[in-house]
């Protein structure tokens, strides 16, 4: 009875460690899971995996494939070797492929061959691994205590780093400042913009006092700034009226030199206002739509004010809207109608946005970090993805740390409460909403995660039950 439970128990502790490593695999190689549709990117993608060319790091390939030949050995040791060589071959081939519709990873054919023969390798080698499995079993505790402070350290830090909110950062200092489309992007706003001024500061109304550094703009007088920043426009087939700036007849205006002053200013600030007097030709506008920029291009941006629609469109360059400050952008509808002259009025600090449009304050729109944002996952179907390699892994492991299924619960119990407590409390203390649709999700995948582990032990034959150990013996 002793030696088959303890064979019970290095092989459900082989299977965890199994799981682990497969959620691991999946993770690194196709995060950040911005999986691409189109299908003319994935045929270039399939061909250039069979071209492109090795990276330095190759070699480090084989590593999984031999940790996972010799985990699915001891897990599985009823199955013929060719058997679980061949299954772990297809899944590694499967995730190679997927990487031919994620943004940012490429697909190559020599990884693929590396982590096969990293396969062979692990599998002639297992042999003489298996004779120093009496050490290895003494380890499995102490490995799995490990990692399971490991991970929810990581999981702690993550969504506590997720709640902290956007910051106005990494604005780039040789960004223009125009007003109107840029550079032809195909996005033109159509209107009259009668004012319009950018502010390094947080205004706290519509009727705002002066800041130490502003670009401002009576477009009816011409392309000179009269706010603290001489900034003049330079102009492209641009009409400037007694009404203002004419972007029906033109493209853009743009200043003469990068609009470098402002944005460090903004960043040293970490606030951001925007007043716009206009007259919007349509009243809805694809885009979306300059208004307002300090930007290169339609990929690259500090900060735009744009008309989508009818709505108002503010994007923020933050570390965690992305480059481009699409990720996250506020959005508020109906503020534009074909003909009706509207002053708007936006302040932001990256995190939070507000708008004023005739004075009237149509409130604020906070960038909540949900549990997608925490790994820099951003969007709703990926929040999921972004639980199971926190949050499952949790409950596994905890279930392996006792071979009684209560002790486990509570250890899974009191282990992902940490990282999801630790996120409710950072957001209380900061004011923020609560991230509750991510609470939900880490507990679920805490839960899935000890299930999971629960399933373990009944296939591998571990259990508290003592009439279970008992039956077990006697086979």
């Amino acid at each position: 009875m002793p030696g088959n439970t303890h064979s019970a128990r290095y092989r459900a502790d082989a299977l965890t460690a199994l799981m682990l490593l497969a959620v691991g695999v999946v993770f690194i190689t196709l995060y950040p899971f911005a999986i691409v549709r189109t299908t003319e990117v994935l045929l270039l993608q399939l061909r250039q995996s069979a071209t492109d060319p090795v990276d330095l790091f190759l070699p480090l390939h084989a590593i999984p494939a031999v940790l996972a030949i010799w985990l699915a050995r001891a897990s599985l040791p009823g199955r013929r070797t060719i058997v679980i060589a061949v299954g772990i071959a297809v899944f590694l081939l499967a995730v190679e492929l997927v990487q031919v519709a994620v943004r940012y990873r490429h697909a190559r054919l020599g990884d693929v061959l590396v982590q096969w023969a990293g396969l062979g390798a692990g599998a002639w080698m297992y042999p003489f691994v298996a004779r120093w499995s009496g050490w290895i079993r003494r380890l499995a505790l102490p490995f799995f205590v490990l990692a399971l402070l490991a991970i929810t350290a990581l999981a702690s830090v993550v969504v506590v780093r997720g709640q902290q909110g956007h910051n106005i950062a990494d604005w780039d200092e040789s960004f223009p400042f125009m007003l109107g489309d840029e550079y032809k992007g195909g996005r033109p706003w159509a209107g009259m913009i009668h004012n319009a001024g950018i502010y390094a500061g947080k205004a706290e109304s519509p009727e705002f006092g002066e800041f130490a550094h502003s670009m401002i703009y009576n477009l009816s007088q011409g392309p000179e700034s009269t706010g603290t920043i001489e900034f003049t426009l330079r102009t492209k087939n641009i009409v400037y009226g007694e009404n203002g700036l004419d972007l029906d007849r033109g493209t853009y205006a743009q200043g003469t030199r990068p609009a470098s002053e402002m944005s460090r200013a903004v960043q040293a600030v970490g606030a951001a206002t925007i007043a716009i007097e206009c007259t919007p030709t349509l009243s809805e506008q694809a885009g979306p739509a300059r208004i307002l920029t300090i930007s290169k291009g339609l990929d690259v941006r500090n900060i735009t004010a744009a008309q989508e629609g009818d709505a108002f469109v503010l994007r923020v360059r933050t570390p965690r809207s992305g480059a481009n400050g699409a990720d996250f952008q506020a959005v508020w509808p109906g503020v534009f109608e074909a003909g009706r002259r509207v002053r708007i009025v936006a302040t932001t600090t990256g995190g939070r946005t507000r708008l004023w449009v005739d004075g009237n304050d149509l409130g604020e729109r906070e960038h909540v970090s949900q549990l997608g944002d925490w790994l820099k996952i951003r969007s709703a179907g990926k929040s999921l993805i972004a639980g199971v390699a926190l949050f499952a892994p949790i409950g596994l492991v905890a279930m392996r740390l006792s071979s009684k299924v209560t002790i486990g619960l509570v250890i899974g119990i009191v282990a992902g409460g940490i990282p999801i407590g630790a996120a409710l409390w950072t957001a209380h203390s900061m004011t923020l909403t609560l991230p509750i649709p991510a609470a939900i999700i880490g507990v679920v995948c805490v839960v899935v995660g000890m299930l999971a582990g629960l399933v373990i032990k009944m296939c591998s034959g571990v259990s508290d039950s003592p009439k279970v150990m008992e039956e077990g013996g006697a086979e």
